[in-house]
């Protein structure tokens, strides 16, 4: 009934013509028609329970105008953390951090979606009605672009680095790493099964190699996490990989970089927040195979860049741990759960549902990036000395 009754099939004319009002910025305007579109997002998140593109007609004054906005619909579960506050994961963060204007006060070159209302139908469903954005580079992104949107997210880190006081929401993630590394850490018995590189995936995807790398970072997981406690503390988005972040030219025509899903935010450590941007852009081909090992250096570049911008000159090397050392406990760890996932057969249709591509083809996918990834766990060793 929920469903039924706070679903998209409940967006009607009136509540649309306020949100088109304020997209438009006139209080005149009447939409003349309108259709909807599901938008894909290959992600999983137990609280999206939909993302959609409304376009249409209008008229202001009998003059026609064209619109388009995208509504997120979030819904709590009925269980699980993600009903708490300082979960990761919490439901409902995104609708307050647009409702407490912390979004709307991001540093030159980093922004965030114009909101045009949050509203909540019911007490465990909001809606979420954000501004559309296109990508002005494309799909794929030059070094170049990384760079760059690495230099912002710097900008951004660099900003509470440098004496701006960290938020004290209560609803801000806490610990944003620490279940991500349980849940990899829960998986690592899969590497004791006899029989695991007996089977046919397993085998033509992953190098029996990396089974005593996990292990060794597995048995390294908490002297890395309190290392990483160690170093200065910001805001981080938590989620700043390429399907999460939009390159776009602005009014002034300034390069802008847009950061969409705001789900995750909460302090974290520098350096962090482009792990997630350099680990997916290798894990999922986002760039050539080839130019992976170029990636790193140039985010990190960026980044460094970025805090110096917002005026924070702290230690080169600090930084570069908080990168890798987060690629590694992030998805260095994840490894273990994909050689899990692999050996579930039953799980491959759910994969290629998500992920819109054939289960193999994914699971060879992790096993190209998993030298890479691991390969950060060596790097964070040798910085943390």
């Amino acid at each position: 009934m929920a469903e039924q009754q706070f679903g998209v099939s409940a967006v009607d004319a009136q509540a649309l013509t306020g949100v088109v009002r304020r997209a438009l910025g006139s209080s005149r305007v009447e939409i003349t028609d309108w259709h909807q579109t599901r938008l894909h997002y290959a992600a999983t998140n137990p609280s999206c329970d939909g993302l959609y593109r409304f376009a249409g007609s209008a008229t202001d004054r009998a003059r026609p105008l064209s619109w388009s906005v995208v509504l997120k619909i979030a819904r709590c579960p009925t269980s699980g953390g993600v009903r708490e506050p300082l979960h990761p994961a919490y439901w409902k963060r995104e609708a307050l951090a647009y409702q407490s204007g912390l979004l709307a006060s991001l540093p030159a070159g980093l922004t965030a979606p114009r909101c045009f209302g949050v509203t909540e139908p019911a007490g465990d469903v909001a809606w979420l009605w954000l501004e559309e954005i296109t990508d002005t580079v494309g799909e794929r992104w030059p070094l170049s672009r990384y760079g760059l949107a690495a230099q912002h997210l710097g900008r951004f880190n660099g900003e509470y680095l440098a004496g701006r006081p960290l938020p004290a929401f209560p609803w801000l993630s806490q610990n944003w790493l620490r279940p991500w590394v349980t849940g990899g850490a829960r998986a690592v018995k899969i590497l004791d099964r006899p029989d695991l590189w007996e089977h046919p995936l397993v085998r033509s995807a992953f190098s029996p190699a990396v089974a005593d790398r996990i292990r060794r970072l597995h048995a390294e997981r908490e002297r890395l996490l309190e290392a990483l406690d160690q170093l200065p503390q910001t805001l981080c988005h938590w989620d700043a990989w390429r399907p999460n972040l939009f390159a776009r030219t602005g009014a002034g025509g300034e390069e802008e970089t847009v950061a969409v899903d705001w789900a995750f935010v909460g302090p974290g450590p520098v350096g962090a927040e482009v792990g997630q941007l350099v680990a997916m852009a290798v894990a999922k081909e986002d760039i050539p195979p080839a130019a992976a090992l170029d990636l790193a250096p140039q985010v990190l570049d960026g980044y460094r860049e970025g805090l110096g911008a917002a005026g924070w000159r702290g230690d080169a090397e600090a930084v570069a741990f908080g990168m890798t050392a987060l690629i590694a406990l992030r998805w260095g760890l994840f490894l273990a759960q994909i050689l899990s996932m692999a050996v579930n057969e039953g799980l491959h249709a759910l994969i290629e549902a998500t992920f819109s591509e054939p289960a193999s083809e994914w699971f060879h996918r992790w096993g190209r990036a998993s030298t890479f990834l691991l390969d950060q766990a060596d790097h964070a060793r040798r910085l943390l000395g």
